[in-house]
């Protein structure tokens, strides 16, 4: 069994990697369903970033204007636009699993995840009705921000 070491790369100790990845904000800004695929397009400052719905970790998919958080990814493709990985979108649902507990009990971190591997930590304050929250608990939140960056809002277990 591996030892967790945060400086392993990524593709070594992707729970690791996950807590020191960059995640950034842009508006969706254009969608398709062509030929039974969909993809579409995230704008953050003059850049645009490839999705499709391997790339998605939020419940739903993401429609034109929605904020949405990501990772800033490499091209699936030579010549390709860029990716962002991991999308999960502001104010609406998704389902993180708890990774790591703070000493004081007060939050922890949840981990997402997209189809393709990419993965981020979200931190989440835990009260009191929710009981004893354990490593490897899921939890459906919505994601939202503040000064620190995304957080896991509205939080409940999943039925």
């Amino acid at each position: 069994m591996q030892q967790d070491n945060p400086t392993a790369p990524q593709s070594e100790n992707p729970e690791s990697a996950a807590s020191y990845a960059t995640v950034v904000k842009g508006i969706v800004n254009r969608t398709y369903s062509e030929g039974g695929k969909d993809f579409g397009f995230i704008l953050r400052g003059e850049e645009e970033y490839y999705f499709d719905p391997r790339l998605v970790a939020a419940e739903e998919p993401p429609l034109r204007g929605d904020t949405v958080f990501f990772t800033a990814e490499a091209p699936l493709k030579t010549g390709g636009k860029p990716v962002a990985g991991c999308i999960l979108v502001k104010d609406k649902a998704a389902i993180g699993v708890v990774i790591n507990i703070l000493p004081n009990g007060g939050s922890c971190f949840l981990q997402v995840a997209d189809e393709l591997g990419h993965r981020y930590n979200v931190h989440m304050s835990i009260s009191k009705p929710m009981g004893d929250v354990q490593i490897g608990d899921r939890f459906l939140f919505y994601p939202d921000e503040n000064r620190r960056g995304v957080y896991a809002s509205r939080a409940k277990r999943p039925r």
